[in-house]
């Protein structure tokens, strides 16, 4: 028998009660007379209590009851037995069958489409928690989604991952145009999930990344690790950059729905330019997760990311250290902030303001410039500090930079000028080389790394 989360959770009941001599067993094979063995031998070993999760809930019920006849609490959970033969004082559910019946289909609708046809593979015939589940499936589909059609009855599985692959690929190969499979139970679902992706069923992804000026990160780490993960997922994965072209992402958006991508994760380059890319792709059909970035009212499906305020906490706290520790007196702090039609730019503002703010206010730090850099250009920051450090003869003391690339570019910019603390959120570790350079003797670095 696998360890799994009932035995988990039961163990760590237990122990907190502290009072429970717990023993955690069950049959090898999904075969209900191998649990009915079982629980013959508890019965008599005289235990106090008997908790099962039924394969059947009539052939069971009848030693249920005879362990009710002989003192014994019974209990059943995720799975009855029937209550009047067994005597069972209670059936604890993790959730109303059709709860899980509307969960289960409305998913398959948003990720394969209202009117899709689908199969189920369950872990058994005689599965009453699975049934009733089915059951309430096959009533909820038609009202919701009257043109999603169940192609046949479900597949049983008999909590084998070997037969639940098997039953798949002959489910996909007797319907050619099946778009989903439910797959019921959690030995059922990895078998049905390799029978998928090598039928090459799984759907495409997309991966739209923005440039390579603003940060280098996405072609030396983005793209490469999230090209190793859909390799190892067994994903068909597509990954191009649009090297700071709104109108060149948006066509590659349109190649990657022309050659059936399912999934478009997208780096956006400004919310007009992502909204267009996501309403073509929605009204494809195709799921797009916003990645690293919102785009602001795209309406993506999903979205992925940082806690951004919390990292513009970090690096407004990384800069407080890095001015204390060159024993600053009322520093001026310069801040370098991302570009203004990023989302994430706005957040990380928001988080490093909050540390920064009460300082400037009580007198601690004196504001220094502030200015927003237009779509992360790192040239255009380091025009823009220059002309920072102009305005103030040279007199900043800390810099807050958005991120690396900025932050290269305050470096850049300060070669040969006074010693300077510095903030920033980073993707990459150039930065840290950079400092550890020969001009490091003019340049005192703090990296705050999100």
């Amino acid at each position: 028998m696998r360890p799994c989360a009932c035995q988990k959770g039961a163990e760590e009941a237990a122990k907190e009660l502290g009072n429970v001599d717990l023993i955690f067993d069950g049959p090898t094979e999904n075969k209900v007379d191998a649990q009915i063995q079982l629980i013959e031998g508890y019965i008599a070993q005289q235990v106090n209590a008997i908790v099962v999760s039924p394969n059947d809930p009539d052939s069971i019920s009848p030693v249920l009851k005879k362990a009710r006849d002989k003192g014994i609490h019974v209990l059943t959970f995720d799975a009855d037995a029937s209550p009047e033969k067994s005597g069972r004082e209670f059936f604890i559910n993790q959730a109303s069958e059709d709860a899980v019946a509307k969960a289960l289909i409305d998913e398959m609708a948003a990720q394969v489409g209202p009117e899709s046809k689908v199969a189920i593979v369950t872990a058994s015939l005689t599965a009453a928690n699975q049934n009733a589940w089915i059951a309430a499936m096959k009533k909820y589909m038609p009202t919701k989604y009257p043109k999603m059609t169940l192609v046949c009855e479900p597949k049983p599985s008999e909590e084998d991952q070997a037969l639940a692959f098997k039953a798949t690929q002959e489910l996909i190969k007797t319907y050619p145009d099946l778009q989903g499979v439910f797959a019921l139970s959690s030995v059922a679902f990895p078998g049905a999930a390799d029978a998928v992706q090598q039928a090459q069923k799984a759907g495409k992804v997309a991966v739209l990344l923005p440039d390579s000026k603003s940060s280098v990160r996405w072609e030396t780490q983005d793209r490469k690790y999230l090209g190793e993960a859909f390799k190892k997922a067994g994903v068909d994965a597509t990954i191009v950059n649009a090297e700071g072209d709104k109108q060149a992402q948006i066509t590659q958006a349109e190649q990657a729905i022309t050659n059936g991508a399912k999934v478009i994760l997208l780096v956006d380059l400004d919310a007009g330019s992502g909204s267009a890319i996501i309403k073509k792709a929605q009204a494809a059909g195709v799921k797009v997760i916003d990645y690293d970035r919102l785009t602001l009212g795209g309406g993506a499906d999903y979205y992925v990311s940082f806690d951004n305020s919390k990292v513009g906490k970090l690096q407004g706290d990384g800069l407080v250290k890095c001015l204390a520790a060159i024993k600053a007196t009322k520093p001026v702090v310069a801040e370098l902030n991302g570009s203004p039609t990023d989302n994430n730019a706005t957040l990380f503002a928001k988080g490093y303001n909050s540390v920064l703010d009460p300082l400037y206010a009580d007198g601690t730090y004196v504001k220094g410039p502030n200015q927003s850099v237009p779509d992360w250009d790192n040239q255009k920051a380091l025009t823009i500090f220059e002309q920072m450090l102009q305005k103030t003869n040279n007199k900043i003391d800390g810099v807050l930079a958005a991120n690396d690339g900025l932050a290269n570019s305050v470096i850049s910019a300060v070669r040969t000028v006074q010693p300077l603390a510095s903030a920033m959120s980073t993707a990459t570790p150039a930065p840290v080389n950079s400092a550890a350079s020969a001009w490091l003797k003019a340049l005192r670095y703090a990296l705050v790394a999100p």
